[in-house]
This record gives C-alpha cells, structure tokens and sequence, in this order.
C-alpha cells in the first residue's frame, strides 16, 4: 500500500517541493486520506475540476468484460475471403496450373516417337529449310561457339526461362490484370494443347542429334536433357515440332503489350527475341519449328474470344468465381471476357 499524506496537493507548477518531477501530464492530481477512503480529484491546468473518483479501500476493480467473437461475422468474413481473388479463385488457379504442368510433362512422355522416324522427320525438315532458303542453323551456332559466354547463358535461359518466366508473367497478372490473367491462360491452354498434338503426330529430332550440329548443353552446361540433365528422363526430346518454347514467350510478350500500361512492357518483346535465339543456337529447334509455335498463338487468341460466351451459355452463374470482385487495380481490361 502506498501511505498518503493528508491534503498533499501536487501541481505541474509546485512540482518541485515535493521532491521530484512527477509525470502529471497538463493536470495536477490531489490525494486525499479518509477514514477507510481514499479521494483522488484531477484539476486541468486550465482549472477545471473533474468529480472526486472514490472508491472503498481494499476495493478490487472489475476488469471489462471480455468481447466474444461472433460466429455469424466470422463466416460472413471467411465468405467474403474465399469469394476474393486470393481465396478460392486462387486455389482453383494453382491447382489447374499444377495439373496442366503434370499433363504437359506427361503428354510429351507418351508422345515420345521413334528415333528413326524422329531424325528421318528432321531430314525432311532441313531439305524443306533449304528450298525455302533458310536453313542457316548450323553457320549460325558455329558463329555463336566463338563466345563459351554466350552458349552458357543461353542454355541457361533455354533450361530456365520457360517456365520461370512465364509463371512470373502469370502471377503479374493475376494481381495486378485479372481478366487479363484469365485471357493469358486461356490463350496459353489452347497453344499448348495443340503444340502436344504436333509433337504426339510428329516426332521429330532436334539440330543436336545430327551430325555438324554440337550439344550445347551437354558440352558447356547446364544440361536439361539425358543423365545429369536437369530434366533427366522426364522429358520427350522429339518434342521439337512446334517449338512451345517459343510459342509461350511470344504469349508472355502479347499479354504484357496487350494488358500493361508501363513504359516497361516493351521488355516483354526482349523474351522472345532471347528465346528464339536460346533454341537455335543451342541446336534444340529449327527455324521452322519456332514458326509453327507463332502460328498457333493467333489460334489461342481466336479461341481466348470464343470460350467466354461459351462458358457465359452453358456454367451456371452460381459455379463461377469473380476475379474481379472488389478489384481497383488501374489499367485495361478485355470487355470480350
């Protein structure tokens, strides 16, 4: 118990004749002792005088009551988190990509083709290079040989670049272009299920495997493909025809020209360019190859304005998320979605 004086009056302004500087704020505070009470009043510098606050000695004070969460606030909050696009909207997207991911690597397994029929279909492709005047693969990776530099960083971006770039590109989207997310996505589905179609239809046998052409990736590193390849096994090598590769980096610069604002987005073009050089010069495509996968991106495109209305007639409104709901993020959007 702290012993209190009678009448001890303590004022900001007579502080100091009582032995201290007490932290009183801009008030004073006035104890007084009674028989069995204990009167406390506050006085304002302005001097006002607030109610004596008096209470019994030994008096123990009732702490307020605790607030109880209300369960029906609770599942409104958790409703209102699984209709946002970072609630059920967002599961539902990664597991579609996880399992388009599972069924691309699975597809290019099963569809892997014969060797003699894969590098027979690569002769093809060269003579037809060569009526047409293009086939330069070759004098153009012994010009790129010249700098170890570069062969390594584009064996890096052909064995990276694919995949990274492209869920990076799909994520920027997601939070920043909703519908432009679902454009890209619906866009990416399409190509890639017709490049699949190719590689199960035509096997065909990448520049590395034939003779005048060099391995990159196995002379200079990092490897993708056979033992101590980053891919290892799990990957189908005749899967040349058309080149996905290129397809997905041409679908990365389209979408960010066609969704973003920034001054920035003519990077994207840069991924393409890169790309295009990384399959070539490392001897894993012909030219041809990336030209079929640029084809299939204004099928991907077509189909990106046909699906809506289709999903629009036939998905029940209630089995649909809205990843737009309560979204303000700025920019432009497709109306066609």
């Amino acid at each position: 118990m702290i012993p209190l004086e009678p009448m001890v009056a303590i004022w900001p302004s007579e502080a100091a004749k009582y032995g201290g500087q007490p932290n009183l704020g801009r008030g004073g505070v006035r104890l007084r002792s009674g028989s069995g009470a204990t009167s406390v009043e506050v006085h304002e510098s302005t001097g006002s005088r607030a109610p004596n606050a008096t209470a019994p000695m030994g008096t123990t004070l009732t702490p307020a009551p605790e607030v109880v969460p209300d369960p029906e606030v609770e599942r409104r909050a958790l409703g209102r988190w699984w209709q946002s696009r970072l609630g059920g909207p967002l599961l539902l997207e990664i597991l579609i990509c996880a399992v388009l991911l599972v069924v691309y690597k699975g597809a290019r397994l099963v569809a892997e083709g014969d060797v003699g029929e894969a590098l027979q279909n690569a002769r093809k492709v060269i003579d037809i290079e060569r009526a047409l005047g293009v086939f330069n693969e070759e004098s153009a990776q012994r010009l790129a040989l010249n700098s170890v530099g570069l062969i390594r960083f584009l064996n890096s971006y052909y064995l990276y670049a694919h995949f990274v770039v492209t869920i990076a590109f799909l994520v920027w989207l997601y939070t920043r272009y909703p519908l432009g997310y679902l454009s890209a996505r619906r866009v990416l589905v399409v190509v890639t299920f017709l490049g699949l179609i190719g590689h199960a239809l035509y096997p065909l046998a990448p520049p590395r495997m034939l003779d005048g052409f060099v391995d990159t990736a196995s002379r200079f590193g990092p490897s993708s493909y056979g033992d101590g390849g980053v891919y290892g096994g799990l990957a189908n090598q005749f899967a040349a025809m058309p080149s996905l590769h290129f397809a997905w980096a041409v679908i990365v610069a389209w979408g960010m020209w066609r969704f973003s604002t920034s001054h920035w987005r003519f990077l994207g073009v840069c991924h393409p360019i890169l790309t295009l050089a990384a399959i070539v010069l490392t001897a894993n495509h012909y030219w041809i190859d990336a030209f079929i996968g640029l084809m299939l991106v204004p099928i991907g495109i077509v189909a990106d304005r046909v699906l809506p209305r289709w999903r629009r007639q036939n998905l029940p409104r209630e089995a649909r998320f809205d990843l737009t709901a309560g979204d303000t993020a700025p920019g432009p959007v497709s109306t066609s979605l």
